[in-house]
């Protein structure tokens, strides 16, 4: 059973300093008879504010009615999360290793906080914040051939539908005038063949963006060419 934590969509990012790796319990679920939660921060670019905040997120879930269970997975921003018994009761927090096809799941949610921050940032830096919108990570999209091996991917999303992304990737230099073969892979599968994707793949259909490097990118808003706000995220990538 998969359920989307809400209010993961208007994600608080702090930047912090560095902190060994951690556990982390939830403490105010009990008296809903939900069993507390416990996870991990293995990530000293995270900070003890982002801990207490993932904390507070599902303390407040619960307190609103939700129920949650060992097997069951949670949706945060792009990112399947899954639950598993723990000791004492508790339920621990995992997350794919993003790097295993199928998931592998580690008791850890610091990937997924960086990942929703990286795609709320690409956001805020077009002015597409209250338009964010995520990409499931095992939701398809669509490649054409050769597209993931390409020096540079035009990414193209179509409106939103159930179930679906949108998104459509393609070669860039492809003179091809034939009709391209399309192929369906999840999100996540993409993602883990080109990386320097990631960050766009939350961004809402106005906008397309042509990829070639983690520093090499255009982007552009109904077809016309927009830069990113000044000392945004996007733009001090586009500098580095």
């Amino acid at each position: 059973m998969l359920k989307k934590l809400s209010g993961l969509i208007l994600f608080v990012a702090f930047i912090g300093s560095a902190a060994a790796a951690q556990d982390y319990s939830t403490s105010q679920c009990s008296k809903y008879g939900q069993p507390e939660f416990i996870f991990s921060v293995d990530d000293g670019s995270l900070s003890e504010k982002d801990a207490q905040w993932f904390r507070e997120t599902l303390e407040e879930m619960v307190a609103a009615g939700e129920k949650f269970k060992a097997g069951e997975t949670l949706l945060v921003g792009p990112v399947p999360l899954k639950l598993e018994a723990a000791e004492g009761g508790k339920l621990r927090v995992l997350e794919p290793d993003m790097k295993s096809i199928p998931f592998k799941f580690i008791p850890s949610v610091a990937r997924t906080l960086r990942i929703v921050r990286r795609q709320r940032y690409a956001a805020d830096s077009l002015g597409a914040t209250n338009a964010i919108r995520f990409a499931p990570f095992h939701h398809p999209l669509m490649v054409t051939r050769g597209a993931l091996k390409a020096p540079a991917i035009l990414m193209i999303r179509a409106k939103k539908q159930d179930g679906i992304t949108g998104w459509v990737l393609t070669d860039l230099e492809d003179k091809s005038k034939s009709k391209p073969d399309l192929e369906a892979m999840t999100v996540y599968e993409a993602m883990l063949q080109r990386p320097d994707i990631m960050d766009f793949l939350a961004l809402p259909e106005q906008f397309s963006v042509v990829v070639s490097g983690r520093t090499k990118f255009e982007i552009f808003k109904d077809g016309s060419p927009v830069e990113p706000r000044k000392g945004s995220y996007l733009d001090m990538r586009l500098k580095q």
